[in-house]
């Protein structure tokens, strides 16, 4: 990405815990005041479906 950066470095992530739901990721990542979570629903249904293990969750900061 162009002119972005990632704020801080995150250890990946484990989706194989037995509580893992990518729904309460998605609730925690969507942000409240977008109005369709959709894209991101499609993202974790995909996830879901290549039996995903891990992941990175980034928050990128536009270089200024």
């Amino acid at each position: 990405m162009k002119d972005a950066f990632a704020k801080e470095q995150k250890p990946l992530e484990s989706c194989q815990a037995p509580s893992f739901s990518f729904y309460q990721l998605i609730d925690d990542l969507w942000h409240q005041g977008d109005n369709n979570p959709n894209p991101l629903h499609r993202l974790c249904t995909l996830m879901r479906k290549m039996k995903v293990k891990s992941f990175l969750r980034s928050c990128f900061k536009i270089n200024t």
